[in-house]
Parts: structure tokens; C-alpha cells; sequence
């Protein structure tokens, strides 16, 4: 990659702010797993875009991708190290980074220091002002913060495209398909993965390249127990043991307690009738 335009980040949900510092780009440099894992920031769900997922997108956007083993050496690095042994290796002719980015030990190194790092290793450095939305700065954290209350459809006008989960379709308690709302029961493999918050949501689903719509309700069931399952409209099929993407539209509702499946059952319709007058 001798020459690239590289950009530099952790790019988790490649999103629009992203998206105009990856402009200025043909590959990119990225970290597995993130930063914040190994430093200990952040623990449990919080990924936006596994690796699997950031790939894809790098692919579509005709970005080559570099994933770094981000680890305690790398962490312990001086800027100045950094450059010498990360970049370098690469040797790229620009680096385009965010105006917040930090690099090297203790995010001592900024994009002024990456400045004159790159007078003197002989590279230019393109620093790419914030992304405003709504008066406020697009960023992961934000989109995670909009996840987290079940605001789906904010998120999906900051990162462009629609929210999904992927996971294996597992055995369940059988409630649904007693009450005529059969569901495929989520089990989500990354233990980074971010969660949509609580509630019944619009979605649609993704079965062996065929697309149907669907509701999804992340939350408590009617035992008590805490469930990700969607209920897959004109759909008749096998799916225990295989994979299935689902993919955010918007909430529906929250999630509440119901005294008996009949009060279930009568809830369930009305959210269906919503979602199907809508398509």
C-alpha cells in the first residue's frame, strides 16, 4: 500500500462522519479489537460493526482495509513509535484522521503532532473537520446513546443506512407459535455486538437472500425471562441452527407486561395490523 491515501480510526459504524474523512481515502487503517476493549474503557455490547461487518462496508465503498491487532504493546507505543513502526511500515503519502483523533501512549499524539510527524517521515496529513447533525456532533458515541434508548430511526440517518443484528436462530419456549405468532429466537455469537434497547420494533428480515418484514421484540417475555426474537410475516419455514440478519426500522412500542397469553395475543395483532398497513 506503498503511496495510499490512508485513513486512520477505529471507523465503528462507519457513519457520516466517517464517511467524509474515508472520502479522502483509498485504504484505510483500523484496530481489532477495538481500542477501547484493550484500555478498558468500555466493557459488554457496545460494537456498532464487528470486523465482519466493517469489512463488508470498506469493500462496498472500494477501500482496502488494514485490521491492526490493537494489544498492549501497540497501546504502549509513543506517538512518535507509532509512526515509526505502524505507519512506516505502510508508508503511506497522506493520512487523513478525524480532528478528535489520538494516537500513541496515553493519546498523547493529536493531529498537530501528527503534523510534524509527518514533515518529518514524509507524509501530508489531512485533518477532517466534525459531521454537525442537529446542532450536535456525529459520532459513535451518540449513535450508541440512540441504540440504547431504541431510537432507531435517528440512528440510521447518522450512519446512512439502517441498523442490523445478525445471529443463529436457537429453540425457544414455544409461546409464540402457541398463540399463532411463531418467532425465531436470536442468539447473537459477538458479545460486543450492541443491542437495540427494549421494545417491539418494525424490521426487516433477511432468510437465505429472500427479505421479509417483520416485528422484533428485545426484552422480557411473558415468563419474565429476558429474550431477542422476531416474529417473521409470510414466512413458513425451518430456521432453528441458521443465520438470519435483521435490520432496524423503527420502534413500535415498548415493552410491558401482559397477565395471560389472550392479552399477549390481542397486542401482537394490533402491531401487526401497524406494521402491515405501513408496507
Amino acid at each position: 500500500m506503498k503511496g495510499c491515501n490512508l485513513a486512520m480510526g477505529s471507523f465503528d459504524g462507519i457513519h457520516m462522519g466517517h464517511r467524509k474523512i474515508l472520502a479522502f481515502a483509498d485504504s484505510v487503517l483500523t484496530f481489532t479489537p477495538h481500542p477501547r476493549i484493550v484500555l478498558g474503557i468500555e466493557r459488554g455490547r457496545f460494537i456498532l460493526t464487528p470486523d465482519e461487518e466493517k469489512k463488508r462496508i470498506f469493500d462496498e465503498m472500494g477501500i482496502d482495509a488494514i485490521f491492526l491487532k490493537f494489544d498492549e504493546k501497540i497501546a504502549q507505543m509513543e506517538p512518535v513509535e507509532f509512526v515509526e513502526k505502524v505507519l512506516m511500515d505502510i508508508k503511506p503519502s497522506r493520512v487523513v484522521i478525524g480532528d478528535d483523533h489520538r494516537f500513541g501512549k496515553e493519546k498523547k499524539g493529536d493531529p498537530g503532532m501528527l503534523k510534524e510527524l509527518g514533515k518529518r517521515f514524509g507524509f501530508d496529513v489531512v485533518v477532517v473537520p466534525a459531521v454537525m447533525h442537529g446542532g450536535e456532533r456525529v459520532s459513535s458515541t451518540r449513535i450508541r446513546r440512540l441504540l440504547k434508548e431504541g431510537k432507531v430511526k435517528e440512528a440510521s440517518i447518522l450512519l446512512e443506512r439502517n441498523y442490523t443484528l445478525s445471529g443463529v436462530v436457537k429453540r425457544g419456549e414455544g409461546l409464540g407459535r402457541r398463540i399463532g405468532f411463531p418467532t425465531a429466537n436470536l442468539e447473537i455469537p459477538d458479545p460486543n455486538k450492541l443491542i437495540p434497547g427494549d421494545g417491539v420494533y418494525k424490521v426487516r428480515v433477511k432468510v437465505n437472500e429472500e427479505v421479509f418484514m417483520g416485528m422484533m421484540h428485545i426484552g422480557k417475555n411473558l415468563k419474565g425471562t429476558s429474550s431477542i426474537e422476531v416474529h417473521i410475516l409470510g414466512f413458513d419455514g425451518e430456521l432453528y441452527g441458521k443465520k438470519i440478519e435483521v435490520e432496524f426500522l423503527r420502534k413500535i412500542r415498548d415493552v410491558f407486561p401482559f397477565g395471560d397469553e389472550e392479552s399477549l395475543k390481542r397486542q401482537l395483532e394490533k402491531d401487526r395490523a401497524e406494521i402491515t398497513k405501513e408496507v
